[in-house]
């Protein structure tokens, strides 16, 4: 019963077609649930499919108070990402190639993706390109 009570959480927080199924419902849910084996695109048309008949349109309670973040700071060449609220984030080494060439400032959003290494993915809201993260501090 808990895990369709986190299914249906994830599925209402998608609110927009630009929506993905990725960003809101963690990699072992998506196992425990079956829709890890859905195809990129079968996981796009549930995520619009929600957004279009469960969504109300209203912003959640979350998304209310959610603070806007900015790439303040692209440190060693993308190794680590400042961001707005003064956290420090280390990149996954194999995102390194999209990291370097990020210029700030430009608007992100940060959400969890399941991995254990690197357990937040930041995602660039400029042109859609993302790299998992690691939070290290702050200053």
């Amino acid at each position: 019963m808990r895990t369709l009570f986190v299914l249906f959480c994830a599925f209402t927080s998608i609110l927009h077609a630009e929506a993905k199924l990725d960003d809101y419902m963690p990699v072992d849910i998506q196992k425990y649930s079956g829709v890890y084996s859905l195809s990129d695109d079968q996981k796009q048309y549930l995520a619009d499919w929600l957004a279009e008949h469960m969504g109300d349109g209203k912003k959640t309670r979350n998304e209310h108070h959610a603070k806007e973040l900015f790439l303040s700071e692209n440190v060693e060449g993308g190794k680590f990402l400042r961001l707005s609220d003064n956290s420090l984030w280390e990149v996954d080494p194999i995102d390194l190639s999209r990291s370097k060439i990020w210029l700030f400032p430009f608007p992100v959003r940060l959400r969890k993706n399941g991995r254990q290494d690197f357990p937040y993915t930041v995602t660039n809201m400029n042109t859609g390109s993302k790299v998992d993260v690691r939070r290290v501090g702050s200053q």
